[in-house]
Protein backbone atom coordinates (compact mmCIF):
# COMPACT_ATOMS: atom_id res chain seq x y z
CA UNK A 1 0.00 0.00 0.00
CA UNK A 2 1.21 3.50 -0.79
CA UNK A 3 1.77 5.81 2.19
CA UNK A 4 -0.66 8.43 0.92
CA UNK A 5 -3.43 5.81 0.64
CA UNK A 6 -2.75 4.54 4.17
CA UNK A 7 -2.71 8.13 5.43
CA UNK A 8 -5.99 8.90 3.65
CA UNK A 9 -7.73 5.81 5.06
CA UNK A 10 -6.38 6.54 8.54
CA UNK A 11 -7.55 10.16 8.41
CA UNK A 12 -11.05 9.15 7.29
CA UNK A 13 -11.26 6.55 10.08
CA UNK A 14 -10.06 9.11 12.64
CA UNK A 15 -12.59 11.66 11.42
CA UNK A 16 -15.53 9.27 11.25
CA UNK A 17 -14.99 7.23 14.39
CA UNK A 18 -13.72 10.23 16.34
CA UNK A 19 -16.80 12.26 15.41
CA UNK A 20 -19.03 9.32 16.31
CA UNK A 21 -17.31 9.10 19.71
CA UNK A 22 -17.67 12.83 20.27
CA UNK A 23 -21.36 12.80 19.37
CA UNK A 24 -22.08 9.76 21.54
CA UNK A 25 -20.32 11.34 24.54
CA UNK A 26 -21.33 14.97 23.99
CA UNK A 27 -23.30 15.14 27.23
CA UNK A 28 -20.29 14.21 29.37
CA UNK A 29 -18.23 16.92 31.03
CA UNK A 30 -15.00 15.98 29.22
CA UNK A 31 -16.34 15.54 25.70
CA UNK A 32 -13.93 18.13 24.24
CA UNK A 33 -11.01 15.70 24.59
CA UNK A 34 -12.90 13.41 22.20
CA UNK A 35 -12.16 15.94 19.45
CA UNK A 36 -8.45 15.04 19.50
CA UNK A 37 -8.76 12.17 17.00
CA UNK A 38 -10.96 14.07 14.51
CA UNK A 39 -8.61 17.06 14.70
CA UNK A 40 -5.64 14.85 13.89
CA UNK A 41 -7.70 13.20 11.16
CA UNK A 42 -8.38 16.57 9.55
CA UNK A 43 -4.71 17.58 9.71
CA UNK A 44 -3.62 14.24 8.22
CA UNK A 45 -6.26 14.52 5.50
CA UNK A 46 -4.84 17.91 4.53
CA UNK A 47 -1.35 16.34 4.40
CA UNK A 48 -2.41 13.53 2.03
CA UNK A 49 -1.91 15.39 -1.31
CA UNK A 50 1.57 16.46 -0.19
CA UNK A 51 2.45 12.89 0.76
CA UNK A 52 1.25 11.76 -2.68
CA UNK A 53 3.66 14.31 -4.23
CA UNK A 54 6.40 12.74 -2.04
CA UNK A 55 7.05 15.85 0.03
CA UNK A 56 9.52 14.49 2.58
CA UNK A 57 8.88 17.10 5.26
CA UNK A 58 5.12 16.60 5.24
CA UNK A 59 5.59 12.83 5.14
CA UNK A 60 7.79 12.92 8.25
CA UNK A 61 5.40 15.31 10.00
CA UNK A 62 2.47 13.01 9.18
CA UNK A 63 4.38 10.01 10.51
CA UNK A 64 5.21 11.87 13.70
CA UNK A 65 1.62 13.05 14.19
CA UNK A 66 0.28 9.55 13.58
CA UNK A 67 2.75 8.06 16.06
CA UNK A 68 1.94 10.73 18.65
CA UNK A 69 -1.79 10.11 18.21
CA UNK A 70 -1.40 6.32 18.53
CA UNK A 71 0.51 6.73 21.80
CA UNK A 72 -2.04 9.26 23.06
CA UNK A 73 -4.95 6.98 22.20
CA UNK A 74 -3.32 4.11 24.06
CA UNK A 75 -2.14 6.01 27.13
CA UNK A 76 -4.89 8.57 27.62
CA UNK A 77 -7.99 6.91 26.25
CA UNK A 78 -7.69 3.13 25.96
CA UNK A 79 -6.34 2.52 29.45
CA UNK A 80 -9.16 4.57 31.02
CA UNK A 81 -11.83 2.77 29.01
CA UNK A 82 -10.39 -0.63 29.92
CA UNK A 83 -10.51 0.33 33.60
CA UNK A 84 -14.14 1.44 33.17
CA UNK A 85 -14.93 -1.68 31.11
CA UNK A 86 -16.66 0.36 28.43
CA UNK A 87 -16.67 -2.13 25.54
CA UNK A 88 -18.04 0.28 22.90
CA UNK A 89 -15.31 2.83 23.61
CA UNK A 90 -12.62 0.14 23.75
CA UNK A 91 -13.63 -1.08 20.28
CA UNK A 92 -13.82 2.45 18.88
CA UNK A 93 -10.42 3.47 20.24
CA UNK A 94 -8.84 0.15 19.23
CA UNK A 95 -9.94 0.61 15.61
CA UNK A 96 -8.28 4.03 15.53
CA UNK A 97 -5.11 2.62 17.10
CA UNK A 98 -4.98 -0.22 14.58
CA UNK A 99 -5.32 2.12 11.60
CA UNK A 100 -2.61 4.36 13.07
CA UNK A 101 -0.26 1.40 13.50
CA UNK A 102 -0.92 0.19 9.95
CA UNK A 103 -0.22 3.68 8.65
CA UNK A 104 3.00 3.96 10.66
CA UNK A 105 4.21 0.59 9.36
CA UNK A 106 3.35 1.62 5.79
CA UNK A 107 5.40 4.81 6.16
CA UNK A 108 8.35 2.91 7.63
CA UNK A 109 8.22 0.22 4.93
CA UNK A 110 8.19 2.94 2.29
CA UNK A 111 11.24 4.63 3.85
CA UNK A 112 13.09 1.29 3.87
CA UNK A 113 12.14 0.59 0.23
CA UNK A 114 13.38 4.04 -0.86
CA UNK A 115 16.67 3.52 0.97
CA UNK A 116 17.15 0.09 -0.63
CA UNK A 117 16.42 1.54 -4.08
CA UNK A 118 19.01 4.27 -3.54
CA UNK A 119 21.67 1.78 -2.45
CA UNK A 120 21.22 -0.57 -5.38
Amino acid sequence: MKPYIANFINSIVLLAIGAWGYISLIDTKDSSSNLIAPAFGLILLICTPFIKKENKSITYISLLLTFFLAVTLIVKFLVIQIEQRNIQEIVRISIMIITCIITISTFIKNFIDIKKARNS
